[in-house]
């Protein structure tokens, strides 16, 4: 059913790594960095800086054979491609690292979080219960909280962390008008995959076009 609303939530996804990927800590850490906390680099540039969201964030889902890195936010609908551009944008620069004070802070608040955490029982049975369906061997809270300690600046942001394959960007749709994927018809699909090419998703129509910066509905590379 149509309804009248100036919000729409947006959604990037990647495709990740599985629970007992090596990968796993330094992505957890990137994560963190690009939009886990109100220092990250998403929640200051998209929504302090140039207030386009009322939340922006990033985080991870991890299951036993696959796992996803997500961005999400919420923005009112006219926001959208200027929004867009400005997460492309962060994306693109995390690429190229991160600073020593930065992964410090990940660190921190990871170890901090999972404390919080653990405070309720239903988190300490979860905690267990997960590790006893998908490891070969239990460990404990302080156990855990080291295998962030290691990760070094350059592993957060190496090739093998972040995930370059095709993301999905779905805006929900609060519009009466039908969302129309676009499709670059110049570029064969596993090229796409292989240069991380974005396909977004277009309320006015579908252009094939390849798009820039101040063009995010388009296919962009980052």
């Amino acid at each position: 059913e149509y309804k009248d609303t100036e919000q729409a939530q947006l959604a990037i996804g990647f495709p990740a790594y599985k629970y007992l990927d090596k990968r796993l800590p330094a992505l957890t850490l990137l994560a963190s960095i690009l939009g886990g906390t109100m220092s990250s680099r998403l929640f200051i540039e998209v929504r302090e800086r140039k207030g386009l969201a009322y939340f922006v964030r990033a985080g991870i889902d991890v299951y036993e054979d696959t796992g996803s890195l997500q961005v999400r936010a919420g923005l009112a609908r006219g926001r959208m491609e200027e929004a867009l551009a400005t997460i492309v944008k962060e994306l693109r620069k995390i690429k190229k690292g991160v600073t020593s004070e930065e992964l410090k802070r990940a660190k921190e608040n990871i170890r901090g979080k999972m404390a919080i955490e653990l405070e309720e029982s239903s988190e300490v049975a979860s905690f267990y219960g997960r590790q006893e369906l998908f490891t070969n061997k239990i460990l404990t809270p302080e156990e855990t909280a080291l295998s962030t300690p290691t990760v070094s600046a350059t592993e957060v942001s190496t090739p093998a962390v972040v995930p370059t394959t095709t993301p999905s960007t779905i805006p929900w749709n609060p519009w009466d008008s039908p969302l129309q994927v676009v499709s670059d018809t110049t570029t064969p699909p596993e090229t796409s995959a292989s240069t991380g090419r974005l396909f977004y998703v277009s309320t006015t129509g579908s252009d094939t076009a390849a798009g820039s910066e101040t063009d995010p509905w388009k296919s962009v590379k980052f």
